[in-house]
């Protein structure tokens, strides 16, 4: 199973789905109860996830946080399938926010375009 990579010499994660992109969470199911838990990544270490479920009886003594590599090891032991990646792009989302501001000045007022 694949987990993220984090830059050796700093805490900012590397390109994990080519460049820019960054991994952010994965939504797992867990088909004996028909439940979904996701792991998100730790905004200030990114090496690290949160986990969150629900239902924390079904998944009891699972730790709350925990490194990325440790994640395949939870998956299985508590029958968790991955069903959803959701990544980031910084570089995307910038280039994005820069065209909105040069062309806020010829935008309508209102609730956009139809």
């Amino acid at each position: 199973f694949w987990v993220p990579s984090v830059g050796s010499k700093s805490l900012s994660p590397m390109a994990d789905l080519g460049p820019g992109h960054s991994l952010v969470a994965v939504v797992c199911y867990m088909g004996a109860v028909q439940h979904y838990v996701t792991f998100c990544r730790r905004q200030r270490e990114p090496s690290k996830c949160l986990f969150f479920n629900d239902l924390p009886s079904l998944t009891t003594g699972a730790c709350k946080e925990l490194e990325w590599r440790e994640m395949p090891d939870m998956c299985y032991r508590y029958s968790l399938a991955p069903r959803l990646v959701l990544y980031e792009s910084l570089i995307a989302a910038e280039e994005k926010v820069l065209e909105l501001g040069a062309n806020s000045g010829s935008r309508r007022e209102g609730c956009g375009q139809m």
